[in-house]
């Protein structure tokens, strides 16, 4: 029972839109499943909330170009695909992404996305 626990709560860190355990029965299966897609699909996993909304939840607020920039950032976009993407050279990507970082007090893309999913849950 201590085992189960111990690998419930790391599960419970990936935040899973399902958890199925063995053995179980192909209805417990497929409602597993049904329930899984249903929060997929209306939960907009892959989504910033809009710009107006988020700049409310943080300190500083955002440009919407610097909005873009991150969005890109947050679809998981390198610099360069994001400079195509938004037709700017590769230099304007990275100044608008150091002045993200600031605004957001991160150093890193892996920071700034978890900082984004704090804010955003």
């Amino acid at each position: 029972m201590i085992e189960k626990n111990k690998e419930f709560k790391r599960v419970k860190l990936t935040h899973p839109i399902g958890y199925l355990l063995k053995p179980f029965t192909e209805e417990e299966l497929m409602s597993t499943l049904e329930i899984a897609l249903f929060t997929h699909e209306n939960k907009n996993i892959n989504r910033l909330p809009i710009l107006e909304i988020l700049n409310k939840k943080i300190i500083t607020p955002l440009s919407t170009r610097e909005y873009d920039i991150l969005n890109g950032i947050f679809q998981g976009h390198s610099n360069q695909e994001i400079a195509q993407l938004n037709f700017v050279s590769i230099n304007t990507i990275k100044s608008h992404v150091r002045s993200i970082y600031s605004k957001m007090n991160v150093g890193s893309r892996w920071e700034l996305l978890i900082k984004l999913r704090s804010v955003i849950d």
